[in-house]
């Protein structure tokens, strides 16, 4: 009986330490870098309006609603040869004052590259919303005195 009960100990305990990175954390900052997962890192999210578009240095300038905070904050966002873009065809087509939605990674250095960059139509904003007033009026009947 105890045999079973030393092998049952130490079975949960491979399992338990056995995932070393998370108890004896072992994947801790190194050498002042936050490591980067194999996969290239965490995809992080932004939607905002673009404050600044400049294209030498292939960056924007977006100011977003920290939702942490409850504060607005202005970002800045590379843009390299991986970056995709929808609505538009180019960093040179998106213009100050743009609503974008970002897809974005931090690097190894702290530099926010962009993956993904969709530019908000106004136009398609306001398709997708109906008009409320006559469809009320069909539904309702004038009342009648």
């Amino acid at each position: 009986m105890q045999v079973r009960i030393l092998i049952f100990t130490l079975i949960a305990a491979f399992f338990v330490l056995g995932n070393g990175k998370t108890i004896l954390a072992e994947d801790v900052i190194k050498g002042g870098a936050i490591p980067q997962s194999e996969g290239g890192g965490n995809i992080q999210w932004l939607w905002g309006d673009v404050m600044n578009v400049d294209t030498q240095n292939k960056a924007l300038a977006v100011k977003y609603l920290d939702y942490e905070t409850d504060q607005y904050k202005e970002i800045s966002v590379s843009i390299d040869d991986g970056t995709t873009f929808e609505n538009v065809l180019s960093l040179g087509d998106i213009k100050p004052g743009d609503v974008v939605s970002i897809d974005f990674l931090v690097d190894a250095i702290g530099k926010n590259v962009a993956k993904n960059i969709s530019v908000e139509k106004p136009e398609a904003m306001l398709e997708t919303q109906e008009p409320l007033a006559p469809a009320m009026e069909e539904e309702m009947p004038a009342m009648q005195e």
